[in-house]
């Protein structure tokens, strides 16, 4: 008996946290209520411009007689003080948060003892800035907006109290915006290369990595390393790139291996150059201006020598022509 009086004690004691747990309200579900004095809810949320907010708001009504409320909205200064306007539309959309709430205004009737549900939105735009910004939802008591008003100011109503940070979308993004020799025929060593890379996001980067020339059968030859400086959003910085090379003259295969930004995007791209030491080329063009010499005087001497194989058609001198035949 002692035994089993032990197991069912052990078993309500694991289950009142799951029944704490059960009884939890959400994160999206919100309890005021209408009270002397009434209770203040807080919202406290970080989020990105653009996302949206949607929460359920509970207003009960613990007073003894039905209760008529208006929801005033106002931004809060850093003073704690609320900033009064006559029209929502006259709202810095960039700044106010009470310009990014959406929630019933007109008049919300609960009887002594129920419980009604309304819907709340906050959307910051677009265009919001970066920061923390502040209002408040008075749940205040009147028959009239205006003596809601009045009565927010002279009694202590209900609020919900909020706080949103609008943190900052970070986007670290560069892309290659030009990677070439800087000559159609690289003759010389180092090789040289322009590499030219974009900021694409709205972070400064700094690219850093490797360029190596390969065989174009994938066999490395030579690399050099690429150190980083840093891009600013919307900009485009060249980094050198020279890689020292006195080989065979030939196509290669280069390839730039990068990397930039706290999680180490990559960045790459491969072209095909031409090298030719300069002597080699040297005696390509030497060879190919004596080619083009001797074609030269080969057709002129052709030539003349077509013109004098052929008859004369010019009648001899002394000769007379008998025109009656």
């Amino acid at each position: 008996m002692r035994k089993i009086l032990t197991i069912l004690l052990s078993s309500a004691f694991l289950c009142l946290p799951l029944l704490a747990l059960a009884q939890e309200p959400s994160d999206s579900s919100v309890l005021v209520v209408i009270d002397t004095p009434p209770n203040s809810p807080i919202i406290d949320r970080e989020i990105e411009k653009g996302d949206l907010l949607e929460y359920e708001i509970r207003i009960k009504n613990n007073l003894g007689g039905k209760a008529g409320l208006y929801a005033l909205v106002y931004d809060v200064d850093r003073d704690g003080r609320f900033v009064p306007y006559n029209d929502p539309s006259e709202l810095d959309e960039t700044t106010s948060l009470a310009r990014w709430i959406s929630f019933r205004r007109a008049v919300i009737e609960v009887e002594s003892g129920q419980e009604v549900i309304q819907a709340l939105k906050i959307r910051p735009a677009p265009e919001a800035k970066e920061g923390t910004y502040k209002a408040v939802i008075v749940l205040s008591r009147g028959s009239t907006q205006v003596g809601a008003v009045e009565s927010a100011e002279k009694y202590n109503e209900a609020k919900i109290n909020l706080s949103v940070t609008i943190k900052s979308h970070i986007l670290e993004k560069a892309e290659i915006a030009e990677f070439k020799p800087v000559k159609p025929i690289l003759t010389a060593s180092p090789l040289e290369f322009s590499l030219k890379i974009k900021n694409v996001g709205n972070q400064a980067v700094s690219p850093r990595g490797e360029a190596i020339l390969y065989t174009k059968g994938g066999r490395e030859l030579a690399s050099v390393m690429v150190e980083g400086q840093s891009v600013e959003p919307g900009k485009i910085e060249s980094f050198p790139v020279k890689i020292s090379f006195t080989g065979a003259p030939g196509r290669y295969k280069v390839k730039f291996l990068g990397e930039y930004g706290e999680s180490n995007r990559d960045l790459q791209d491969v072209i095909y150059i031409l090298y030719l030491p300069i002597v080699i080329l040297s005696l390509i063009v030497v060879a190919v201006i004596g080619f083009l010499v001797w074609l030269t005087l080969f057709i002129n001497k052709h030539r003349a020598n077509s013109r004098q194989g052929q008859p004369s058609k010019e009648p001899a001198r002394g000769h007379v022509i008998n025109l009656k035949r």
